[in-house]
């Protein structure tokens, strides 16, 4: 599968406000690398936090900014990283999955162009 924004499939609910495709020109973009096999503590994105999962924990922290923002989850397309999707979509943020191994091939590509 291609690398692509993962929008209202079987991938991450995309914001109203992201409808509208002129939002990324003056806007910030939040990018939050996320996958589940770390070398040190795997699964630790998906880790309990009084009852939500830390990726949970931060987007929460993130939507607190005072200023509009795009908050996006990038991950891998690897199947353990399945779950990272699901949890964005519960979350209401969209998620961009692309290759494992070239962590700027995440956020690097996602672009006006990926909505």
């Amino acid at each position: 599968m291609p690398s692509q924004l993962i929008a209202n499939q079987a991938g991450c609910g995309m914001p109203k406000h992201v409808k509208d495709e002129s939002f990324m020109g003056d806007h910030t973009v939040i990018i939050v690398q996320a996958r589940m096999s770390s070398s040190r503590l795997p699964g630790k994105v998906l880790m309990p936090i009084l009852g939500k999962s830390l990726l949970h924990r931060m987007i929460e922290r993130l939507q607190m900014i005072r200023h509009k923002a795009l908050i996006v989850i990038a991950t891998s397309e690897e199947p353990s990283d399945d779950i990272i999707v699901e949890e964005a979509f519960r979350v209401g943020v969209p998620c961009f999955r692309g290759n494992l191994n070239n962590l700027l091939d995440r956020p690097g590509n996602i672009t006006p162009m990926s909505y």
